[in-house]
């Protein structure tokens, strides 16, 4: 009797809760949205770029022929258009200049993203998690600088996230909680179909939780009930499906871009599938403190990003402890859908490790690997801690040192972000060497940054420009004992080397990127900035090993 009144225990609190908690994200967001220059942010120009087009009277971004403003560098980015589609129409309706007026037009993104809060924490609610869990979630999801900086910028993932968000609501409603209305099977298809023409890696998540999540038995496949379930996900394609029909004729792609992020380069040894997937999740684990924007910025305080670490997995912990056995204390409903969040989580991080792989192997860089990528399971992951909780000493235990690890982490993130954000452009923006005036009639450039970690990860940034014949380099050579490594490519913004050299043209003369596999002697690293005439200007000379020869 006691196992039964508990899985179907009903844990009540106000909504205005969640309003209140999302509200206090929306701050944190808004806060990154005005004090955080326009460009750095993940992509910022590249999607800014795609905004324009539609700001300039376009339903769809360019994908044919898409340029970055105010350079000649072909956009990258290969999303769907719904994001572009609605921040471009609102800076054309209000008048607005999606370069000029970025810092306005990051507020619907904030807006978005406090709204995906908000339905993730009403699933939340419908999924039994006690208020307790809710707050805690809160204060840990705005521990981690990247999820607010993220949400105050131009870019898609504030979409996704609202979409992910929406998707969620009615999902535990009508998977979950059986309360199969209308507002359910909306939520279910206006969520999908944002997250569908939004970004693909969402897209896919929904797909993989889907399919684990229905019932697989012929018995439970004719129901009412998950027939009425096939007619939501029909309506879904049904929507979106036209839009990369379009897109695959159109563009002979279902993720169109005008030009590819990195030329091919094949390294000449390419790790084996397992060992990639190693330093995958060596990468993800190592990046997951920073803030990986066009500078890196690594904002906690001394011992936070440790708390930050230790506040991520202390709750699949408690999850682990408390599924075994769930099925007899636990409606059977939240511990599928528990089982598939984890399962399409896994899956997810996979297809994705398989995509960089791909794109490994065909550029030689390890390039994409990023843990923003994953922000929209936030605060997903932590919520099966309380919906399968385990009553007794070890989970009240590690309960406990997760709102430690929460509340350290957040003091010891929060306070220095924005100081150390600013330091951290100011260092990128400045030029340390000033050139010459004959210098800027000649290739001309500076290395800002150099930092190589003991697990052989190169970190560099810096700018090159062809100031005689007022164009971008054609590449940046890294080189280890003599041997390319990787080609880098200018495309960061570099507003002062503009102004310092006189030429409009080197305002995308940057570059930043992290580098894998680069040995741990910094001596033998050497960095080159070649033009296609094949000038060539050493930005950083090799003091021991071999020679770098230039292909």
């Amino acid at each position: 009797m006691l196992s039964e009144a508990r899985s179907k225990e009903a844990i009540s609190w106000p909504s205005a809760l969640a309003a209140a908690l999302s509200l206090f994200v929306l701050l944190q967001c808004l806060v990154m949205a005005y004090s955080t220059p326009v460009g750095v942010p993940p992509d910022e120009y590249a999607h800014l770029s795609y905004v324009d087009d539609v700001a300039q009277g376009q339903l769809l971004p360019d994908y044919a022929d898409g340029r970055i403003r105010g350079s000649d560098r072909g956009n990258y980015l290969a999303h769907p258009p719904l994001y572009y589609t609605a921040i471009g129409t609102i800076a054309r309706v209000s008048g607005l200049d999606p370069f000029d007026d970025a810092k306005r037009l990051r507020l619907p993104g904030a807006l978005l993203f406090a709204g995906g809060f908000f339905f993730w924490l009403l699933a939340a609610k419908a999924a039994r998690v006690p208020p307790a869990g809710a707050v805690l979630a809160t204060v840990a999801v705005c521990a981690i600088p990247m999820f607010s900086y993220v949400g105050g910028s131009i870019n898609n993932d504030t979409l996704l996230y609202f979409g992910i968000g929406l998707f969620a609501h009615g999902f535990v409603r009508e998977w979950v909680s059986g309360q199969r209305d209308r507002q359910a099977a909306a939520a279910i298809i206006c969520g999908s179909v944002v997250v569908f023409l939004t970004k693909l890696t969402g897209a896919a998540f929904l797909v993989f939780l889907v399919v684990l999540a229905l019932p697989r038995s012929r018995a439970a496949l004719s129901t009412l009930a998950t027939r009425r379930q096939l007619k939501i996900i029909l309506a879904i394609a049904a929507i979106c499906g036209p839009y990369f029909v379009y897109s695959l004729i159109a563009h002979g792609s279902v993720m169109p871009r005008p030009q590819p992020l990195y030329p091919p380069s094949p390294p000449a040894d390419p790790m084996v599938p397992l060992a990639y997937l190693a330093r995958y999740a060596q990468s993800m684990w190592e990046r997951l403190p920073i803030i990986m924007a066009h500078v890196n910025v690594r904002p906690f305080a001394p011992y936070g990003s440790l708390a930050m670490k230790t506040m991520l997995v202390l709750p699949l912990m408690m999850w682990g402890i408390s599924r075994p056995g769930a099925r007899r204390r636990i409606d059977p409903r939240l511990v599928r859908a528990t089982d598939a969040l984890a399962l399409a989580t896994l899956a997810t991080l996979l297809l994705h490790a398989a995509y960089t792989y791909a794109s490994y192997r065909n550029s030689g860089l390890m390039a994409g690997i990023q843990p923003r990528y994953f922000g929209f399971l936030l605060p997903a992951l932590w919520l099966p801690a309380f919906i399968l909780r385990r009553p007794g000493r070890l989970h009240a235990t590690l309960l406990a040192a997760w709102i430690g690890c929460a509340i350290l982490a957040f003091w010891t993130s929060a306070p220095y972000t924005l100081e150390k954000q600013s330091a951290a452009i100011a260092t990128a923006r400045a030029p340390k060497a000033a050139p010459s005036a004959a210098a800027v009639q000649k290739l001309t450039g500076h290395l800002d940054g150099f930092t190589l970690t003991s697990a052989g990860q190169l970190q560099v940034r810096g700018w090159a420009f062809d100031a005689r014949e007022s164009s971008t380099v054609a590449r940046i050579g890294v080189f280890v004992d003599g041997t390319l490594l990787a080609n880098l490519e200018t495309a960061a913004s570099r507003p002062d080397v503009a102004r310092t050299l006189g030429q409009p043209a080197a305002a995308t003369s940057g570059f930043s990127a992290t580098v894998e596999g680069a040995g741990n002697r910094a001596c033998a690293i050497a960095l080159a900035a070649e033009v296609a005439d094949g000038r060539v200007l050493w930005l950083r000379r090799a003091s021991c090993g071999a020679r770098p020869q230039l292909p």
